[in-house]
């Protein structure tokens, strides 16, 4: 299958305008991987498409966007994935803003293999899914009260069944948060209370957030967070993404997970270099997405 299907992405790469395609390549521990994908690719108004393929798998899907006016508007997107020891997995996403106070995201799958079989990178990221099969989902929600206070919420089911309820604050460029948290996972029922905080300048960010609870008798905490610098002048107006992970309480996941993403704008297009770590473990990827058929500038009228 792999054989036609790679060099039919660049085959299909030539019809498509406005449509952005990715080759990537990059190794996880000591194997190598590699991908190609085209997205952005308009079939109808607010409908655009992808494919892609990999030395683990391939995939389809679709992406659209709904304006509904003074009521708010919506995204969705699905996509397809089959992988070469033939398992499969869909995935839907729906999120959007409803009227003027609600921000809701809901993402759901079904899955007979881990996702590591189709994208061995992601039990790397700041927020690995531990899916091994089956249905999983997650949602998350933000009610505005008033221009400072914020009611969050968020649970997911899966291998790991989470429910969050909480407050966020916010003053200026620093926003605060806190909460109570319930789960369950191998070793019993999780209850425990949540705080974290973020700084915001113009072309910075700072998140840190830690969760402290109780869980199989004994105590139950970890802390990660993020910080991310934009349009470094210095460094080719690039943008450099810091991630660091320790969640000792969660056993389907490395417990200790970090970081490090560069994105740099080149013609057409932009180049992510990845590196990414844990206690034992290490991957690099590397990956350049540009866009196949920019639209043209416009012309100069000689006339006038």
């Amino acid at each position: 299958m792999r054989k036609w299907f790679i060099p039919l992405v660049f085959l299909v790469a030539p019809l498509a305008q406005a449509t952005d395609l990715e080759i990537g390549a990059g190794f996880a521990t000591t194997h190598p991987h590699g991908h190609a994908e085209i997205s952005g690719f308009s079939v109808a108004d607010n409908l655009t498409l992808l494919a892609g393929v990999s030395d683990q798998a391939v995939w389809l899907g679709a992406d659209t966007s709904f304006d509904l006016g003074v009521a708010g508007n919506l995204s969705a997107g699905i996509k397809a994935r089959y992988n070469w020891m033939q398992d499969y997995r869909i995935e839907g996403k729906l999120g959007g803003v409803l009227g003027s106070k609600v921000t809701v995201n809901l993402q759901a799958h079904y899955t007979t293999s881990s996702l590591t079989y189709f994208d061995q990178f992601q039990a790397f990221t700041l927020n690995p899914e531990l899916d091994r099969s089956g249905f999983g989902a997650e949602l998350d929600g933000k009610y505005r009260l008033d221009r400072q206070w914020t009611l969050i919420g968020a649970g997911k089911v899966g291998i790991e069944n989470q429910a969050q309820l909480g407050l966020q604050y916010r003053d200026r460029a620093l926003e605060y948060r806190a909460g109570v948290v319930w789960g369950d996972g191998f070793q019993g029922n999780l209850w425990g209370g949540t705080a974290g905080i973020t700084y915001r300048e113009d072309l910075a960010i700072m998140t840190v957030d830690a969760l402290v609870g109780y869980q199989a008798g004994q105590v139950a905490w970890g802390v990660k967070g993020t910080v991310g610098v934009y349009e470094l002048e210095n460094f080719f107006n690039s943008d450099v993404t810091v991630f660091a992970a320790y969640e000792p309480y969660r056993e389907a996941v490395f417990p200790l997970r970090y970081g490090v993403d560069l994105t740099t704008p080149m013609n057409r297009g932009k180049l992510n270099i990845g590196a990414y770590f844990t206690e034992r473990y290490y991957t690099f990827r590397t990956a350049y997405k540009f866009t196949l058929d920019p639209e043209p500038e416009p012309e100069e009228d000689l006339n006038e």
